[in-house]
């Protein structure tokens, strides 16, 4: 109540002052988003003012973040994040999530790390710029040049950071099983295997 009248008064004090000519412009942030308005001052005492403030007892937090692990297979991922975690704003929360996905691909890992050598490459310690352009030639996948003592070049096979020699994602990768571990490999193998069938 007391918050609640403060706020009307000061609108109130706001539209005799200004004589109901001078707009005003107010900002903040609510449930998460930022946002800038436009206030006709002749207007405000329109407004209805509530204020309302939410009490946190102890172990509150603990407690609702048992309650959504105990109800993860019987309510939305939403309604959870909403009523027990506090967030505000789930469909941000999930876009964040999926950007943290993206970022730590493996790919996107390996393009970040080639942007840092590349510019370490530039770099005026000739120390580090040498040492930077044998990484991004060991990357990918060139041979490397001085120093070498007459060592193979490297070879595509040897490239760090990929799943695979090719740089491609692997079987496995895409949730397939390993070579000789599904069902038709390890019928094909029993066939070859028992006696009289041809095996």
């Amino acid at each position: 109540m007391m918050w609640g009248n403060w706020a009307r008064k000061a609108l109130k004090l706001t539209a005799f002052f200004t004589e109901g000519k001078t707009p005003i412009r107010i900002y903040g942030n609510l449930k998460g988003q930022d946002f800038i308005e436009q206030l006709a001052t002749d207007e405000l005492h329109t407004y209805m003012v509530k204020a309302s403030v939410r009490p946190e007892f102890p172990n509150e937090k603990t407690r609702n973040h048992a309650m959504a692990n105990q109800v993860r297979d019987i309510l939305s991922e939403r309604t959870i994040m909403e009523k027990y975690l506090d967030v505000d704003q789930p469909d941000e929360e999930r876009d964040r999530r999926m950007d943290d996905m993206a970022m730590g691909h493996p790919a996107m890992i390996e393009f970040d790390v080639m942007n840092r050598l590349m510019e370490l490459a530039q770099s005026e310690d000739p120390m580090i710029a040498t040492a930077a352009g044998m990484a991004i030639q060991q990357m990918q996948g060139g041979p490397q040049q001085g120093g070498g003592g007459g060592r193979e070049p490297i070879s595509r096979e040897q490239a760090v950071g990929l799943q695979s020699a090719t740089g491609e994602a692997t079987e496995q990768a895409g949730g397939l099983e390993p070579p000789g571990q599904g069902f038709a490999d390890q019928l094909q193998g029993l066939t070859e295997s028992a006696p009289g069938l041809g095996g």
